[in-house]
C-alpha cells in the first residue's frame, strides 16, 4: 500500500503529453482534479505519448528566448528538446502509469453559462467555504442549478454566502459540491469571454471551456438547506453606502483584537457607530455613520474580516443590512434597486456583546 501511494505520487509529479491526429494535449492531476489543455502545433509527426517531468519542463520553458522550439522522441526513455543554438534533454516514463481520469456519462446533466458569469460566482463565494475537514459538506462550493435561475453557496457556519446567476438551458434540479481547491483553479485558469459547459455525474464533474478542461472529484456530502438559513423575516433594515461602511471597517480592523477582530456595532434611528478595541495594546476607535434606519435600537458583534470579505464581493453602490435582534442571523444584500443584477446574499452570525 505505501509503495503505491509513492508510486502514484511520483508519476504525479509529471504531465501526459499525448500527440494525436496533429493535436497535442496536456494533462496534469493530483489524483483528485485534472486539467487538460490542447493545442495545435506548428508541424506534428507520428502520434504518441508519454509522462514528462512536470516542473522541469516549465522552469526550462520559461528560460527558453523567443523563437521556436521542436520537441522529439527517438525511444521511450527520453526527449530531446531544441531551441535555437540550444538543445536540452528530459526523461520519459510509461503513459500507462498515469492514473485514468474519471469522467461524467454521456447523458449527465449539464449546463452551459460564460465564464464571466461562472468566474464571478466563484470568486464572491468561495472565501466563506470551510476548511474544517470534520464537516466535508461545506469543504467545497455547493452548485444548485435549477431551471431558469441556479446558484452558488459556501458556508463554514459562521457565515453563508449566496450568489445566483441565470441558467435558461437548465432541464431539472440538481446539485453537486466541488472542493475548494478544485473552484480556485478552475477560477484562475477561465479564459475570459468564453462559454463554459459543465456536465456532472457519477461523482466527478468536467468543465470545459474553449481548449482548456478540468475534471475534478466532487464532494460527497450534504450540503444544509441553505434557503432555510437565509432569513426572511428580519424586519430592522440599514441602508447604507457600502464605500463608506467598508472603509470604516477597515480603519476598525487597525484596532481590533487580533485573536477575535470583533467591530461593535451600536444602531439608533439613522446612526450606526462602529467601535473597536484591543485592550492587551491599550488600543481602540470608534466611527459615527450616517445611515437609513428607523428599526429597534440594540448593539451587536460582527467579525471584521468577514465584514470586510462580504462588502468587498457586493458591487452595488449602496447595501441593505436586515437583523431581527442581536442574537440572530444578519442578512447583507445589495440595496434594493440593484438586487435583480447582483442576486447576492450573505448572511453572518453575530457576536454576543456583553
Amino acid at each position: 500500500m505505501y509503495d503505491k501511494a509513492l508510486e502514484k505520487a511520483s508519476i504525479l509529479q509529471n504531465f501526459l503529453v499525448e500527440l494525436s491526429g496533429g493535436l497535442l494535449r496536456l494533462t496534469a492531476s493530483n489524483g483528485d482534479t485534472s486539467l487538460r489543455g490542447l493545442l495545435k502545433p506548428d508541424s506534428a509527426e507520428r502520434d504518441g505519448k508519454a509522462c514528462v517531468p512536470a516542473r522541469i519542463l516549465i522552469d526550462l520553458l520559461r528560460t527558453l528566448p523567443a523563437g521556436a522550439v521542436t520537441f522529439e522522441s527517438a525511444n521511450d526513455a527520453s526527449m530531446s528538446i531544441t531551441w535555437g543554438s540550444g538543445r536540452s534533454s528530459l526523461p520519459l516514463f510509461p503513459p500507462e502509469d498515469y492514473p485514468s481520469v474519471a469522467t461524467p456519462p454521456k447523458d449527465a446533466p449539464r449546463l452551459q453559462t460564460t465564464s464571466e458569469t461562472l468566474s464571478a460566482a466563484i470568486g464572491k463565494t468561495v472565501f466563506a467555504a470551510s476548511s474544517d475537514q470534520n464537516h466535508p459538506a461545506l469543504c467545497g462550493i455547493l452548485f444548485d442549478l435549477g431551471p431558469g435561475t441556479s446558484s452558488i453557496v459556501a458556508s463554514d457556519s459562521a457565515k453563508l454566502v449566496c450568489h445566483s446567476f441565470k441558467s435558461p438551458d437548465v432541464e431539472g434540479k440538481a446539485s453537486f459540491i466541488l472542493p475548494t481547491h478544485a473552484a480556485v483553479v478552475l477560477k484562475t485558469i477561465l479564459p475570459r469571454e468564453t462559454n463554459v459547459n459543465v456536465i456532472y455525474g457519477d461523482r466527478v464533474a468536467r468543465f470545459t471551456a474553449g481548449s482548456v478542461e478540468m475534471l475534478s472529484r466532487l464532494v460527497e456530502a450534504r450540503f444544509p438547506d441553505y434557503r432555510k438559513i437565509i432569513p426572511s423575516s428580519n424586519e430592522n433594515i440599514i441602508n447604507v453606502n457600502r464605500e463608506k461602511l467598508l472603509a470604516t471597517l477597515k480603519r476598525m480592523a487597525v484596532v481590533a483584537e487580533k485573536k477575535v477582530p470583533i467591530v461593535k456595532v451600536d444602531l439608533d434611528y439613522n446612526t450606526m457607530t462602529l467601535s473597536s478595541e484591543d485592550p492587551a495594546m491599550s488600543v481602540k476607535g470608534s466611527e459615527k455613520l450616517e445611515v437609513d434606519y428607523d428599526g429597534a435600537g440594540m448593539m451587536i458583534g460582527l467579525k471584521v474580516p468577514t465584514m470586510v470579505e462580504t462588502l468587498s464581493n457586493i458591487e452595488s453602490e449602496s447595501v441593505e443590512i436586515r437583523l431581527k435582534d442581536d442574537r440572530r442571523a444578519v442578512l447583507i444584500q445589495p440595496s434594493e434597486s440593484g438586487r435583480e443584477e447582483e442576486p447576492y446574499e450573505a448572511v453572518l452570525m453575530p457576536y454576543k456583546i456583553r
